[in-house]
């Protein structure tokens, strides 16, 4: 009886490390400091438009691999998706642009996913898409480099007063 019940309290132990270590597994995805720019080098944004540039690291907490694709990065304004643009001069402007690649368990990546968007949109939502067979954890989380909740460059606006919601799909900024 004894033998049995040190099996049983053996198997609980291992089934609760089990389950703490794979809630443990996570994609980080660390928004920092957005910048909103007109024009980047010989870059300029079409008529109504402003670049808003989003610097992003993503931190494999845990999965064996996760594939980084700058595609899969999207924002939301007023209903409408808008997906990555290309801006060429961006790296020699001091911008580097978010690349493809295989993040390994515990290390990060990181660089900016650029967004052409309507000219004065303050509130958008962020997310990182994944295939619908992929079952990762991601959590966003805001960097250190935001004051109060969030802190743009907005290179039009003098409002500086922002919240954010937390959302499991992504992240919303909103002008308060």
């Amino acid at each position: 009886m004894s033998r049995l019940v040190m099996i049983v309290l053996c198997l609980g132990v291992l089934a609760l490390i089990g389950t703490s270590y794979a809630a443990e597994k996570q994609i980080e995805i660390t928004l920092n400091k957005a910048v909103v720019i007109d024009h980047i080098g010989y870059s300029k944004a079409n008529f109504g438009k402003t670049y808003l540039l989003l610097p992003l690291t993503f931190n494999n907490k845990g999965y064996d691999k996760f594939e980084i694709n700058p595609d899969n990065c999207k924002v939301v304004i007023n209903k409408i998706q808008y997906s990555r643009t290309h801006i060429s001069s961006m790296a020699e402007a001091g911008y580097f642009p978010l690349s493809k690649a295989s993040l390994m368990k515990g290390t990060q990546f990181g660089g900016y996913a650029p967004f052409e968007i309507p000219e004065g949109e303050l509130d958008f939502f962020f997310n990182y898409e994944t295939n619908a067979w992929d079952d990762y954890n991601i959590v966003y989380v805001l960097g250190n480099d935001w004051r109060s909740l969030a802190n743009f460059d907005w290179s039009h606006s003098h409002k500086s007063a922002y919240k954010v919601m937390d959302d499991p799909k992504g992240i919303l900024i909103q002008e308060s």
